[in-house]
């Protein structure tokens, strides 16, 4: 299967890494808003990467988790397909 191009050359978010962002993100509000531990347990290993690094600790950019970690974000753009 070939993967859309999520972050360009000049590392700009592409619109295909824009949804997998968006995408992966939405799955982030009820755990914050509600406190909700179990949302939280039930993440795949690529979205759950995503919770602990990008959006929690912003110990790596969004930039460079679609292009340094590209399977991950591969992972998470064949869930996004399939929901």
């Amino acid at each position: 299967m070939a993967y859309p191009v999520f972050i360009d050359q000049n590392n700009v978010i592409t619109e295909a890494g824009k949804q997998v962002i968006e995408f992966v993100e939405a799955q982030f509000v009820e755990a914050d808003v509600n406190n909700n531990l179990q949302v939280l347990n039930r993440l795949s290993g690529p979205i759950a990467e995503y919770y602990a690094n990008v959006y929690k600790l912003h110990a790596i950019s969004r930039e460079r988790w679609l292009k340094d970690l590209r399977q991950s974000a591969e992972n998470a753009y064949d869930i996004l397909k399939y929901v």
